[in-house]
């Protein structure tokens, strides 16, 4: 038997739906399910998404609070302002700069209103000055471009102002204390005008010390030059031998103390830095030996050898010989004057070294007693001699050697000194010197010049306004052989000069009412316009400072004269112009005695001649008389009249003789340098008897 099985649907049409309906559920299941599934997925991505966001926020928080920690923490104060010019932001230090309250920018305030705040608290000053001054601040702010400006606050600080675009449009401040600064800045300017203050003090006292050394070598070279113009004069005469020795040992002693005087110019003007060096072209062995030979006869006269070896030393040398001849004569000079027996030698030689330089190398040795070991190493200090026995027994300054050495820096060189091994010392001075090129040499100034072209006799012109240098300088060249007038001013000399015809004139420099240089501006104006012969002007001063005889030839002068001058160097200087006679000689003078007015001091002069004598007297006494009265009237009200006239009367009378009226003059000088008028009224009766004892003395004209 067979089975057939139904239709399901013919089984159970039931069933068929409930399987339809199950798999629609499923399917809606499943499909929920996968919904869910999304959804979780969307929430907890949501989730991951909030989380990342609230760590964002949270890092933008700690951002924020540090950076405004950083920003607070800044001592530079902070302001931000948005591109509409509303205030943002503000760090502590730009509310403190500003002092604003804490809410101050949630009022949201523009920098108009801030800038309007601190103006009426006075930041800018009054009202009239604040507008302008806000109004050109705003200006520039808007226009900000790294514009930066610093100024005082009311409170005394000071505040830089730094403002700078920023992308958005805004602008960014920055405020900077910069008082610190400020006063830094004060101090190191209150610092150097001191510094600037105690250089002006220093070049003032440098000043000081120049015109000090100028007047001290005025005033000291000025009767130096009549004491040893004089002196010079006297042993022209025929003179007793033991008169001719106290005048001989007299002019050693001037000689010597203008030797002092002229170390101690020469060491201040090296220690102030104002000794110029010239550059001449010169021969060095011309000068070894020109040099030697002055030294020469006092060698001789100790019984010493003095050899001079310049074989080596051809080179022709480009500098200042004047210098160098002072290292030789001080080199020199010592050895002989230390040197009891034996010999003393100078050795130079010159060796180019292709650079357009010379090495020059002097050597000055002896067989004197040598120098002390614990000496050799100071020797060369200022003020240091070998002991304390050797200023005894030879003077000096101790300045010569410190001098020396200085000189042969200056010539880039050094100086140094040794014991010989066998006696006596060795001195080798080294310097480097530019080279002359071929021509003319400069000789030692002890070497004498002929006149150009055979010369020819004239008449000199001494212009001085003092009569006593005057008389000095007519003196001396009467002992030359030269005939001469004198006038007493530039002005009076101009009239001399058209008048007559003279071959030289010896002019003062510093004279009243026209000057030497006026004069020869004058002289030299006349000789152009008028087409003259140009005549000779030689300076005569007692300015020996540097600069001086450079002044005198951009004065278009001739030569210079330093005081006090001595016969040969005023032979030398005239023999450039002139053809001399030998000097003419006078007679004997007598003994002087101690008068109102020594008598030799006069003869000294004019000799026997009475009548020159008696009208020179008279002239003195005349002047004597006038300065009396001057110093009458000057005791009451002028210290510095005093002093001045005082000064001049003294000077006159030591150089007529009249040594007790000198005293008296030079002590009513000392009262009017100390402003004691008392003591000047105190001095003027005795002023006056020795004028009248002077007057006494006078022999009628």
């Amino acid at each position: 038997m067979s089975f057939t099985a139904p239709h399901s649907e013919e089984i159970s049409p039931g069933l068929g739906s409930e399987a339809a309906e199950l798999a629609a559920l499923r399917r809606r299941l499943a499909e929920e399910q996968a919904a869910r599934e999304r959804a979780e997925r969307e929430v907890t991505a949501l989730r991951a998404r909030a989380a990342a966001l609230e760590r964002a926020r949270l890092d933008a928080e700690r951002g924020r609070l540090l950076l405004q920690t950083v920003l607070n923490t800044m001592q530079d104060g902070v302001l931000l302002v948005d591109a509409d010019g509303v205030c943002r932001y503000a760090n502590k230090a730009a509310h403190q700069m500003h002092d604003l309250a804490a809410d101050y920018l949630a009022r949201q305030p523009t920098f108009r209103d801030l800038v309007g705040f601190q103006r009426a608290r006075g930041e800018f000053g009054p009202p009239d000055q604040a507008d302008s001054f806000v109004n050109d601040g705003l200006e520039r702010f808007r226009a900000a471009t790294g514009y930066s400006h610093t100024r005082r606050r009311a409170d005394g600080r000071w505040i830089e102002f730094s403002y700078f675009r920023v992308d958005e449009g805004g602008t960014l401040a920055v405020y900077r204390d910069v008082t610190a600064l400020k006063d830094q800045e004060a101090q190191l300017a209150l610092e150097r005008d001191a510094a600037h203050t105690a250089r002006a003090e220093a070049e003032a006292a440098n000043l000081a010390k120049s015109t000090f050394l100028a007047t001290m070598s005025h005033e000291i070279r000025t009767p130096m030059n009549g004491v040893i113009g004089m002196m010079e004069v006297l042993e022209s005469e025929r003179l007793t031998p033991g008169l001719r020795r106290i005048v001989a040992t007299m002019r050693e002693s001037a000689v010597a103390l203008l030797r002092i005087v002229s170390d101690v110019l020469d060491f201040s003007k090296i220690e102030a830095g104002r000794l110029d060096l010239e550059e001449t072209p010169f021969s060095l062995a011309d000068l070894v030996v020109g040099t030697a030979g002055t030294l020469r006869p006092r060698a001789a006269a100790k019984g010493l050898a003095l050899h001079a070896e310049v074989e080596g030393a051809g080179t022709p040398l480009l500098g200042d010989p004047t210098r160098v001849q002072q290292i030789l004569f001080n080199l020199l000079g010592n050895a002989v004057k230390f040197t009891q027996s034996g010999w003393v030698k100078v050795a130079a030689t010159t060796t180019p070294r292709g650079d357009g330089t010379v090495a020059v190398e002097l050597i000055v040795e002896d067989t004197g007693p040598g120098i002390a070991a614990d000496v050799l190493p100071r020797l060369f200090s200022p003020f240091t001699q070998g002991d304390s026995s050797t200023t005894r027994r030879f003077g000096g300054t101790g300045l010569g050697l410190s001098i020396v050495r200085r000189l042969g820096e200056l010539m880039g060189g050094t100086v140094a000194a040794e014991n010989r091994a066998g006696g006596g010392t060795r001195f080798r001075a080294r310097m480097s010197l530019p080279q002359a090129e071929a021509g003319p040499l400069v000789r030692p100034p002890v070497a004498r010049q002929p006149p150009p072209d055979g010369g020819g006799a004239g008449r000199v012109l001494v212009v001085d306004d003092h009569p006593i240098n005057r008389e000095v300088l007519l003196r001396q060249l009467a002992v030359v052989g030269v005939s001469a007038d004198a006038a007493a001013d530039g002005a009076e000399a101009l009239a001399m000069h058209m008048q007559g015809s003279y071959a030289v004139v010896l002019a003062d420099l510093h004279m009243p009412t026209l000057d030497g240089f006026e004069m020869v501006r004058r002289l030299r104006a006349r000789e152009a316009r008028d087409g003259l012969a140009r005549t000779a002007v030689v300076a005569v001063t007692a300015n020996a400072l540097a600069g001086e005889a450079d002044r005198c030839a951009a004065a278009d002068m001739d030569g210079f004269l330093a005081k006090p001058i001595t016969i040969p160097r005023l032979r030398t200087t005239l023999a450039r112009w002139l053809t001399l006679s030998d000097p003419v000689e006078a007679p004997d003078m007598a003994e002087s005695q101690d008068r109102a007015v020594d008598p030799a001091a006069l003869t000294a002069w004019l000799g026997d001649d009475g009548d020159a004598i008696a009208a020179l007297l008279g002239r003195f006494v005349a002047s004597a008389r006038d300065a009396e009265h001057r110093l009458a009237m000057a005791v009451e009200t002028a210290p510095e009249t005093v002093m001045a006239v005082a000064h001049r009367l003294a000077g006159a009378a030591l150089a007529v003789g009249a040594r007790p009226l000198a005293a008296v003059a030079a002590e009513l000088e000392r009262a009017g340098r100390a402003g004691d008028l008392a003591q000047g009224r105190a001095l003027l009766p005795g002023l006056r008897r020795e004028i009248d004892r002077v007057a006494a003395e006078t022999p009628p004209a």
